[in-house]
């Protein structure tokens, strides 16, 4: 906005030009014969510290205060009694049409009204909020308007440049998030990688003792002398070892989630209870089951199979922390609505930092020979694969407790 303008610009500067104009040169003529509605509305304006226009009679003449004076910029003061399209040329299409509805006794209003003006040498945009009301004679014929308006420009621009830095900084954001995805990604994959490694010698230890065992077995099948007895007691060590390579590879493909899971609908705590015989016999005598399972729970859709495979992992881990004896408790119930079976045992606990670790494949505390560390991944993966999910407890001195909610 141009503010090296001349001519007065304050309020009473602007009152005293417009009563020392020669009005008798403009199209509104001599103030004396002004009707009652234009000297009262130019009163009104020229009392305002608001910018305020007033356009009277066909020629649309213009008389306006100081705050439309400093809008006016270098057009100002030979804009005085002048009509508006002398003044405006540039907005004459644009004001044009709006003046003429407000002429033919319509008040309009707009907000952020964006034109390109001529001024400091040049066109600029700019955007104004104004009003026309129209302005009546004492007959009630609308013989002009009145026009009050602020340039909203220094605003609109703000606001926009302000609209431009939220979207370059969302852009950033949006870029840091897909940098950060990329790198978890790379991260996963470098894991993945290192499970890759570890799973290759672990498997090429204990096959290779599989291998063993089945060679030594086929060579002593094949020598003479054995008596029933012993080749009854060879071929059931060959078959024991192999069974435990199956169940290796179970474990295995339940992990990487490959192995398809064949679920059916059936009572949580009746299957829990059918097992706790073999679950007496794996536990040894020093340590005590004890059950609490709960009637009437929603079935559940499990691959039954999988879900004895991760019992009998969380028992095996239960048994190996209680090297003294102990008590092992299993029950059912809901949690959340949803059934769950918790397996809690008053053995050593675990600290934090073995917490952390707990499900990764091929971690173990216990020494070696002694675990794959694939127990508990499988028990991770299989009731992850099945929609459900795992919750532990546990700390040095006070056991563990994990709970499979389905």
């Amino acid at each position: 906005m141009d503010h090296g303008m001349p001519g007065p610009q304050g309020p009473a500067a602007l009152a005293r030009l417009v009563a020392e104009t020669d009005w008798a040169a403009t199209p509104l003529g001599p103030q004396l014969h002004w009707p009652l509605a234009l000297r009262l509305a130019v009163d009104l304006i020229l009392a305002s510290r608001f910018p305020m226009l007033v356009m009277w009679g066909e020629e649309r003449a213009m008389v306006y205060n100081a705050g439309y004076a400093a809008i006016l910029g270098a057009r100002h003061p030979a804009a005085l009694g002048r009509p508006v399209d002398e003044v405006w040329p540039e907005l004459r299409g644009q004001l044009g049409p709006l003046i003429s509805r407000t002429y033919a006794g319509e008040a309009l209003w707009f907000e952020d009204l964006e034109m390109e003006v001529a001024r400091n040498g040049h066109p600029e945009r700019a955007w104004f909020t104004f009003s026309y009301s129209p302005l009546r004679d004492a007959l009630g014929v609308v013989r002009g308007l009145l026009n009050t308006v602020v340039e909203t420009t220094d605003r609109v621009l703000a606001q926009r440049a302000l609209a431009e830095r939220e979207a370059e900084l969302e852009r950033r954001v949006q870029e840091r998030t897909a940098e950060l995805m990329r790198a978890e990604q790379a991260l996963r994959h470098s894991e993945k990688l290192q499970a890759m490694g570890q799973l290759t010698g672990s498997l090429a230890h204990d096959f290779g003792n599989v291998l063993q065992v089945v060679d030594s077995g086929m060579h002593l099948l094949s020598a003479e002398g054995l008596t029933p007895e012993e080749r009854q007691q060879v071929t059931e060590g060959v078959g024991a070892s192999l069974d435990n390579a199956r169940r290796m590879i179970r474990q295995l493909l339940a992990f990487a989630r490959q192995q398809p899971l064949e679920p059916v609908a059936f009572d949580l705590s009746a299957r829990i209870g059918g097992m706790t015989e073999l679950l007496r016999h794996s536990l040894g005598r020093g340590i005590r089951l004890e059950t609490a399972l709960a009637e009437g729970l929603p079935a559940v859709t499990l691959d039954p199979a999988q879900l004895e495979t991760a019992i009998l992992n969380l028992v095996m881990n239960a048994r190996d922390a209680m090297p003294q004896g102990g008590r092992l408790r299993l029950a059912t119930g809901l949690a959340g609505g949803r059934p769950c079976l918790t397996v809690a045992d008053d053995g050593e606990g675990m600290p934090p930092e073995v917490m952390a670790r707990l499900f990764e494949p091929f971690f173990t505390t216990k020494p070696a020979g002694k675990g794959t560390g694939l127990g508990l991944a499988q028990v991770h993966g299989f009731v992850t694969q099945s929609g459900g999910d795992v919750r532990v407890d546990s700390a040095p001195g006070q056991g563990t407790s994990f709970t499979l909610v389905f």
